[in-house]
């Protein structure tokens, strides 16, 4: 093998290498990032809003999993809205990383949004947190998410 194609080589891998990370990191469905981005990219220098889709269950129970499939990536698109990196974390929770918000506007409560399907308006309740640990502003934006939620569902009724 030549110098020259050596070097082609190594430039073919290192691209194959690349696209294999950005793979790596990124969720197939919603091609937001995955929890694995997160815990690499999370350095305690930004606001941790944590999103959850509110009555996701019974979205796919009723409408089906295709539903419930474009009901995800219009989250994601919504949320990249906010002008921060989005993960999908789990199966309808996201995180988005913005810039550091005042801790007295952090309980962001509820977002509502409509997809294409069949049924009504979709809500998405939130939490953020100013922990400077992954774990820690996880915790805390999970609680303030699930005062969110708990206010959301009594007022659906």
């Amino acid at each position: 093998m030549t110098k020259q194609q050596l070097i082609r080589q190594i430039a073919k891998l290192e691209a194959q290498n690349a696209a294999l990370i950005e793979e790596l990191h990124t969720d197939q469905l919603t091609g937001a990032l995955n929890r694995r981005a997160l815990e690499r990219d999370f350095d305690g220098n930004k606001s941790l809003m944590l999103v959850d889709l509110n009555y996701f269950k019974d979205i796919n129970d009723t409408h089906g999993h295709r539903t419930g499939d474009d009901a995800l990536v219009k989250a994601v698109e919504i949320l990249r809205n906010e002008n921060g990196e989005v993960y999908r974390i789990g199966g309808d929770e996201f995180v988005v990383l913005l810039d550091k918000i005042c801790d007295l506007i952090a309980d962001c409560g509820t977002m509502v949004f409509e997809v294409d399907a069949p049924y009504e308006q979709i809500s998405m309740s939130c939490g953020i947190s100013n922990k400077v640990q992954l774990s820690e502003a996880l915790a805390d934006a999970d609680a303030k998410m699930f005062n969110a939620k708990g206010r959301s569902r009594r007022s659906r009724r």
